[in-house]
């Protein structure tokens, strides 16, 4: 089955034009989801440069806040994908 490439922090350098589609909403079963894709900013470093050349990557944490928000009243659940390294700490508070 395709799935879009999702990347809600990925944006044309020195621009706010999204380089790809931020989320999806899938139905299963009846369910509704949302599914958000994030690059973190230590996966985007890891890359080679000229993988991301042209593209800015901007701080995950107000993106994913601000989709889960517009999301939560279409959806029945959530989910972020991310390819995070040392800042996924950052997304998930440590008392959760």
């Amino acid at each position: 089955m395709p799935f879009p490439v999702l990347g809600a922090n990925l944006f044309y350098a020195g621009t706010q034009h999204p380089y790809a589609q931020p989320y999806a909403i899938i139905e299963r079963n009846g369910v509704r989801i949302g599914v958000i894709g994030i690059l973190g900013k230590d996966a985007a470093t890891a890359l080679l440069p000229s993988n991301i050349a042209g593209l800015d990557v901007h701080d995950p944490l107000p993106i994913v806040q601000g989709y889960v928000n517009f999301l939560r009243p279409q959806v029945d659940l959530v989910v972020v994908l991310t390819h995070q390294g040392q800042t996924a700490r950052l997304l998930v508070p440590a008392n959760r």
